[in-house]
């Protein structure tokens, strides 16, 4: 009778120390979340108000490979994934963007994987959509090959 009693009191005990981790852990989590929602508004901040003439948060988010921003953007502010930029040109990276760029086409030109994968998978960006480069027109998949970008390259011909 005594050892069950200790063996029950034991599982009680054990019981409330799970309990308790699990709530640290949660808090923890909470904490890491909301330092995270922060940072990414702090960043959003920057991005918009230092905005290059007829780009949207989402295009500089995409092309600096900030992940959290773009989900952010996509998810909490609507922002269009299929938003193109305005036409002007703006060098960056020795490229000149001559316009109607989309995030895609910026992540993939930066060699941002994990951007270009999470519009591609969750966001439904178009793969084929095409943009203008030296009056030319490029899919992201070109754009990444002309930077010598493979990782990038690899996963969006298997996404054709």
């Amino acid at each position: 009778m005594k050892q069950e009693q200790e063996r029950i009191q034991k599982a009680k005990e054990q019981e409330r120390i799970k309990q308790e981790q699990e709530r640290i852990q949660k808090a923890k989590e909470q904490e890491r979340m909301k330092q995270e929602q922060e940072r990414i508004q702090k960043e959003l901040r920057a991005y918009k108000t230092n905005l290059p003439k007829g780009w949207k948060p989402i295009h500089v988010a995409a092309q600096k490979g900030n992940l959290p921003v773009v989900k952010w953007l996509v998810k909490q502010d609507n922002a269009n994934v299929e938003a193109e930029n305005a036409f002007n040109l703006l060098h960056l990276r020795y490229e000149y963007y001559e316009g109607a760029w989309r995030p895609l086409h910026l992540a993939a030109q930066a060699g941002h994987l994990p951007v270009v994968k999470w519009l591609v998978e969750v966001a439904n960006a178009n793969v084929e959509s095409k943009t203008y480069l030296y009056a030319k027109k490029f899919t992201a998949l070109q754009i990444a090959q002309r930077q010598r970008h493979t990782d990038v390259v690899k996963y969006l011909q298997s996404h054709r």
